[in-house]
């Protein structure tokens, strides 16, 4: 992405070996810049992102990250923005597509092509 905009990309509820992860991750496949916070307070308040990136369970609160999707979404300045489900049951991936968000990926494809595809998509990277 030489001469593009970093994608600002918040990722909320991941556990510290997780996030380190997704940082890698999300710098690899679109060189992305991932800001790492744990309640849905902190990442509410965060202004400008390009994706906000959920877990399943957040793992600071216990909270839903399905939830959180749910009070995102229901927020009329944040109905188009994009938002993913970071979680490996396809039960949750559909629930979250059901509340708004776009295909997610689980943590144990986190480094396959697929979830690569499935951010660039999210983020409108061709």
């Amino acid at each position: 992405m030489s001469g593009a905009k970093k994608p600002k990309i918040v990722s909320l509820g991941q556990c510290g070996a997780d996030h380190g992860s997704i940082v890698r991750f999300c710098r690899d496949a679109v060189d992305g810049h991932v800001t790492g916070v744990d309640t849905i307070p902190q990442a509410l308040a965060v202004e400008g992102a390009d994706l906000v990136m959920v877990n399943r369970i957040l793992d600071a609160t216990g909270e839903s990250g399905l939830e959180f999707i749910r009070r995102f979404r229901a927020d009329p300045a944040r109905q188009s923005s994009p938002i993913v489900l970071v979680s490996n049951y396809a039960d949750a991936q559909r629930e979250a597509e059901e509340l708004g968000a776009k295909p997610g990926f689980g943590k144990s494809s986190i480094n396959r092509p697929e979830a690569a595809a499935a951010l660039r998509a999210a983020l409108g990277i061709e």
